[in-house]
This record gives structure tokens, sequence and C-alpha cells, in this order.
């Protein structure tokens, strides 16, 4: 849909222009009105392929926007005031998790609706030709008649060298001109008997129509109406280029000698016989229409119209202009992109969906924050957001990581998935210098496993983590040869699927005498390991061991 309301916006801005130009140039020639119009339907029709050469430009909206200076994230700092404590944040499974279903967008809809409506209009246009196609098939050659030596005249008369073909139909109100390599003139049947010089005059108009393509510019004015077909503009442009046209055969069947008032009283007399027959819709040059009889007959009339042909100067003027129109028009839509959307979905390691989890976009420029909430499913949506740097955030679910991620959106759509990692564990441990501890709390075997239930990976509620739980305890022990010494140590580890602690190191600088005692003890502990959804998997864990002085 992006597409289509690009596309639109490109469209209405040329065709608005070209529109703008010719209401400028009302006492101009209607040839001129004509060919600036013709310009400006061929420039927007191909100012949405122009979008991938044209040169890009664009207004930055994103610095237009007032900056607001960002505050680094405040470290918590933990206090380690027990003589043992661990600590693991965990979240129940959500039973019947808060639904916030995602507002259904209305573009599907929108685009459904343009589909159908273009459809049915192209289709429209294809049946038309195919019925002008039908009536050339079935229609009866004129060879040998006054219409064929007046033709002939016409012809030379107007420079006309296509091979034009005169057919004449059964229809008794159908008089039009189409094709543009092999153009086709239907008359109706009766009027192998009018006289020479209305068909002098009917044959004037309607080769000025082929010498200037008017039909082949009304086909491409049809096929823009019929893609926009939701766009008054493209009316309006598509009917103004037809009225222009039948203006500037007019302007030039004047120029060739004919009388106006002659002109204008064969035109009236065409009007009446046949404005009483039904007429057929067709996509080609008609010289009768009622609609726009009255404007033209009293242009014939009016002598002191500009009835001049247009200039190759005003040709090359008017196209340049509605060129460089376009191709600035396709180079700012290309590029200027005014709202983005961001769609994802939450899940934890093992790709169970987090419902009811609360996501936040923040606008590293203005600091604009913006925040949902995934739906059952995990899924979230953010629409509307001003392209730029944002920083997107998954915060505060117990038992998890926090995510941070830098997202630049230029415009359009943009997929963020989150996968969240269970947290660290964080114990801390006191240790005073005095009597030994006892070495040990438990033994192995002393308590029973939990049992693991139905694991579940994948596409399940996710989320649900169980605590590892402590089965061996081996105390830290205060080394005899640093009494009445203080420091801390920290260690990092891994509680693997087995519950034994693997990978421990000492994080940082620490007097290596309390650095051993703490890993000594440490990697002794075993654990009922951490479950997620059922499933058992690897903690990581931080250890803080404070040694004291006895007082």
């Amino acid at each position: 849909m992006t597409l289509v309301l690009e596309s639109t916006v490109k469209l209405s801005i040329v065709l608005l222009a070209g529109l703008a130009v010719v209401t400028l140039l009302r006492s101009r020639a209607a040839s001129l009105r004509h060919w600036v119009l013709a310009m400006a339907i061929g420039a927007a029709a191909v100012a949405p392929a122009l979008g991938t050469v044209a040169p890009r430009w664009h207004i930055n909206l994103t610095q237009a926007r007032t900056a607001v200076p960002i505050e680094p994230p405040r470290s918590v700092a933990t206090s380690t005031t027990t003589t043992a404590t661990m600590t693991f944040a965990t979240q129940a499974a959500p039973a019947a998790p808060a639904q916030q279903p995602t507002p259904r967008s209305p573009w599907p809809f929108l685009f459904g609706a343009w589909l159908i409506g273009a459809i049915a209009s192209v289709l429209v246009l294809a049946v038309g030709v195919g019925r002008l196609m039908w009536l050339g098939a079935h229609a009866d050659r004129i060879d040998g008649s006054t219409w064929n030596r007046v033709l002939t005249d016409v012809a030379r008369e107007l420079d006309v060298t296509a091979p034009v073909t005169l057919l004449a139909i059964d229809h008794p109100a159908l008089l039009v001109t189409w094709g543009v390599l092999t153009p086709k003139v239907l008359i109706p049947r009766a009027a192998l008997a009018w006289p020479e010089d209305r068909i002098r005059i009917v044959l004037r108009h309607e080769l000025s129509h082929i010498r200037r393509r008017d039909w082949l510019v009304q086909m491409v004015a049809e096929i823009v109406r019929a893609v926009h077909w939701f766009n008054p503009l493209a009316w309006i442009a598509c009917r103004r280029v037809r009225q222009e046209s039948e203006h500037a055969c007019d302007d030039l069947v004047l120029r060739l000698g004919v009388d106006g008032s002659e002109y204008a009283s064969h035109l009236l007399d065409l009007a009446r016989a046949m404005g009483t027959r039904q007429r057929t819709w067709v996509p080609a040059q008609a010289m009768v229409r009622p609609s726009s009889l009255e404007r033209r007959v009293t242009a014939m009339l009016n002598a002191r119209l500009d009835r001049t042909p247009v200039s190759w100067k005003g040709r090359l003027a008017s196209s340049a202009a509605m060129i460089a129109l376009a191709v600035a028009v396709a180079g700012f839509a290309a590029s200027a992109q005014t709202t983005a959307t961001v769609t994802g979905t939450i899940t934890d390691q093992l790709g169970g969906y987090m419902p009811d989890t609360p996501i936040a976009m923040t606008d590293l420029t203005t600091n604009e924050k913006h925040e949902k909430r995934t739906d059952r499913n995990g899924r979230y949506a953010f629409d509307g957001l001003l392209p730029g740097d944002y920083m997107l955030a998954v915060a505060g679910i117990p038992g998890f990581k926090d995510v941070q991620r830098r997202v630049v959106l230029s415009g359009g759509p943009s997929t963020q998935n989150v996968k969240l990692q269970i947290a660290e564990i964080q114990e801390t441990i006191r240790v005073t210098d005095g009597p030994p501890a006892r070495t040990s709390q438990g033994t192995q075997g002393e308590h029973k496993l939990r049992p693991v239930g139905t694991p579940c990976v994948g596409d399940c509620v996710g989320g649900n983590i169980g605590a590892p739980l402590k089965l061996y305890d081996h105390k830290v022990v205060f080394p005899a040869s640093q009494n009445g010494k203080e420091g801390v140590v920290h260690l990092h580890g891994v509680i693997d699927t087995t519950g034994h602690v693997v990978k421990l190191q000492v994080v940082g600088d620490a007097n290596p005498d309390f650095a051993q005692a703490a890993l000594d003890a440490v990697s002794k502990w075993e654990f009922d390991p951490t479950r997620l959804n059922g499933v058992i998997v690897e903690t990581e864990m931080n250890v803080a061991i404070s040694f004291a002085a006895a007082r």
C-alpha cells in the first residue's frame, strides 16, 4: 500500500501542476494547452518508475525536531550485608495473559479496494478497445466514393502520411477515429449520402486528430485514470485533455479556411442527427459530444481567439518543465518517507513466545518514548514512527536479561525480533575471620530433584523459569594466612545442565589467598539446575564474596 500512496502523491503533484499551467494559459491556443496536459499526464505516468534513477533529495524531518539529551542508564548497586544470599528473579507461567490485541491495520482493506477498482477500470477500458476492434472487423470498407476522394485531398492538405481506413458501420450515432500506425475512421452508414462540403469538414476534423496523435494521448490518459480511479485529479485531467484536443482540432480546421459559422452549422446538424440516437461508449475521439458542444460552438464563433499551432519552442519548454518536475517529485518521494512501522515477536531463548511483555521504542533525538505490550502470541507493532535513531528496549522482565538495541529507521517497515536470555544468578557471601565454619550444608542425594515435567520448545508460551536449587553448599573458609585482612572476590561461572559449577574464574583483581579460598568452595557447589519451560538449561552465575576481619 505504501507504493500506491507514493505513486498517488507523485501523480497528483504533477497533474496539479499541469492543470494549473493550463488554467494560466486559458487565453492561449488550445493546441498549447493540450500539449502541456499531454506532457503532464505522460510525466505523471512515468514518475513512479523514475524513483529508481532520479537524484534523491529530501527534507530531513528528524533534524527539525528538538533534541533532548538522553540520560545514561543508572547502574544499580547491590548491597551485600547478609552472610549468604542468592537471588534469581523468576516469572510464573502466565495462565491467562492479559490480551491487548494489536489494532487491525486498515491498509490491507484499502489496498484491496484500490486493486478491485483498478482491475475493474482496466477491464472496462479493455472492453471498450475490444468493442472498437470488433466494430472495425465487422464494418464495410469504403472504396471508390466521394469519401475516399476527399480523404486523399485532406490527407495531402494536412500532410498525413499514415494509411487511413474509412469504415462504414451500422451504428447511426458513432463517428470516431482511433488507431496510431493504421488509423481508422468509423462513420455511420447514413453518412455515405452526406454532401461533399460536410464530408470535407468531418474528414478535416478527424484527420486533425490523426495528425496530432490524439488517440495515443487519450489512451495514456485513460490508463492513468483507470489505475488511479480514486483520484479526482486523474478524472479531471482525462476529461480536460479530451476537451482540449477537440478545440485544437477545431482550430486547425478553421485555419484551413473554413468559416466559423459554417463549421458550427454543420456541427449542430450532426448533433441533431445523432443526439437522439442511442450512444455507445468507446475509448476513441468522437466528433460530436453533447457535453462539449456549446463550448466548441462558442469558440468557433469567437474570431478573437488565439488559434496558432504550438511552436517547437513551446513544445520543448513545456516538455522540459514537466520532465524536470517529474524527476524532482520522483527523487523526493523515493527518499522522503515520513513514517516507519516496526513489528516483531518477543520470545525466550528456546523460542517460546512471551505474551503481555512490555517493549519500548525511544527516539534518541527527542527522548520521546513509545510503549507497547505483546499480544497473546508475543507479537508487537509500532506504527507512525518518524525516521531517525531509536533505542529498542525490553527491560524489567523477571528472570531475563534486559535487551537494548539501537534501531535506525529510514521509513517503511522494519522487523525487529527479540530473543530474551535468562538472567544471571547473583549471590553475595560475607565471610568473617574467626573459628572455621562447618564446611558443608547437606549432602548429595539429600534433596530430591524436581520433576522435569513436559518440556516445551518453540511454538508455546515461554518465560516459565524454575530457579536452580542448591543441593550441596561448601562453605568458604577464611584463609589463616590473611587474619586481620579484608577484601572482596568476584567470581563468574556457569551452572551446567548437570548442576555442577563450570568455567569458574575470578573477575578483576583480588587477594590471591582470598581468591583461592573462594574458588575452592564455590567449585564444589552442586545444584538442581535451572529449567526454562520444563527444559534444563545452563545459567550464568556471579558470586561476590567479602572477607571481613573479626570485630
